[in-house]
């Protein structure tokens, strides 16, 4: 069992209810130290016993009903009935539901011996809600990341009088949430990046009240214009490429196959789990997409091989986009901004071969693209 001090941070920065509790144990210690860790340190198989941390569960009336090293064998043996019910669990937790009282600008010290360490708060959500935590390097690019979506979660907390608002009266939202079938969390993220177009990531942190007010009255004043102009735009674009789906699954000649399974993958790619891949700035974005496909299926006829050359050129582009830089494909959160914009910009190279009309004012040659994912590959 560990010492008091450092079961009294667990308790406190642990979520319990994960299936993997040894990743939140890491990432718990990450978040108080600053840096990362092996984590072979913590190899069950490496440690003496007497060292390996030790799990007490208890009851809804603070019982023990079991205590383990495995976490995994507790967790089988006892039935969820026994867990501690999520009343008792929320109220263990600091969970934020406004701008903390304090400021975040001004560091504490801590003394680990003789040598003296600042600490500075910052905030980071955990299953959708905000804690504060302590690091002591607020500059690291993660935390950064988790304290600008913690900020933004905690904006979307005081929106309830413009949610309520459109669920009610928002026409072309409420359009958007029947067509689209969200659930809880996809919403909260839509939510989100609605906030995200009014606050982005590039302005400077939110570290104290009146930072934050000024940012909450920015979005209170926007939010329902915004989140209608984007539903309105997203009702177009995946009408539009419902459509585009229906006349690519009809049937064409054969040699055409290669031209239609990639706008397929596309379109795909553009509406599958949409609010993941996506940023903010592309929602309107999605319209000129479509627009482009539509555009390519009707050329494709008189154009055929050319079609196949452009096609052959994207298939690099992504291939040595795909195979070298993302380890996280499926979530773009964690992906790094300039692979993202990369990514996006191989989109615009397709309009630039099928729907020049429709590009942006900026004209992408495969060669330039070529040497931008080349350059990042290498770590430039």
């Amino acid at each position: 069992t560990p010492v008091k001090a450092f079961a009294d941070f667990i308790t406190n920065h642990i979520n319990w209810r994960s299936e993997n509790f040894t990743e939140e144990l890491y990432e718990a210690i990450e978040n108080q130290i600053g840096c990362s860790i092996n984590r072979t340190y913590f190899n069950h198989d490496k440690l003496p016993s007497w060292l390996r941390y030790r799990i007490i569960i208890f009851n809804k009336d603070l019982k023990i009903v079991g205590a383990s090293r495995d976490f995994g064998s507790l967790k089988n043996s006892i039935s969820s009935s026994d867990f501690v019910d999520d009343e008792n669990f929320n109220r263990k937790k600091s969970f934020l539901s406004k701008w903390p009282s304090d400021s975040l600008e001004f560091p504490s010290i801590k003394l680990d011996g003789h040598i003296k360490l600042r600490e500075y708060k910052r905030l980071k959500t955990m299953n959708g809600r905000v804690i504060p935590v302590g690091v002591f390097y607020p500059n690291d690019c993660l935390h950064k990341m988790e304290h600008d979506e913690a900020t933004r979660t905690l904006i979307l907390i005081q929106l309830k009088k413009e949610l309520n608002y459109l669920k009610r009266k928002g026409s072309s939202y409420i359009r958007l949430l029947v067509k689209l079938n969200l659930g809880q969390k996809d919403l909260f993220l839509f939510h989100l990046l609605i906030v995200n177009r009014i606050h982005p990531n590039s302005m400077s942190q939110i570290l104290n009240q009146e930072q934050f007010d000024r940012c909450l009255n920015c979005v209170r004043q926007d939010f329902v214009n915004e989140a209608e102009s984007v539903s309105s735009s997203l009702l177009i674009s995946f009408n539009l490429l419902n459509e585009l789906r229906k006349k690519l699954l009809s049937d064409y000649p054969p040699n055409w196959s290669a031209s239609i399974k990639s706008m397929l993958e596309q379109i795909k790619f553009l509406t599958e789990n949409f609010i993941t891949p996506i940023s903010s700035d592309r929602f309107l974005d999605l319209e000129r997409y479509a627009r482009g496909i539509q555009k390519r299926l009707d050329k494709l006829p008189t154009r055929l091989i050319l079609d196949l050359k452009w096609q052959n050129q994207i298939d690099k582009l992504n291939n040595l986009l795909g195979h070298h830089c993302f380890d996280n494909k499926n979530n773009w959160r964690l992906v790094d901004e300039k692979l993202v914009d990369l990514k996006w910009q191989i989109e615009e190279f397709k309009l630039t071969c099928f729907a020049p009309a429709l590009r942006n004012s900026e004209k992408i040659s495969y060669k330039a693209l070529k040497e931008k994912i080349a350059s990042v590959k290498c770590g430039n």
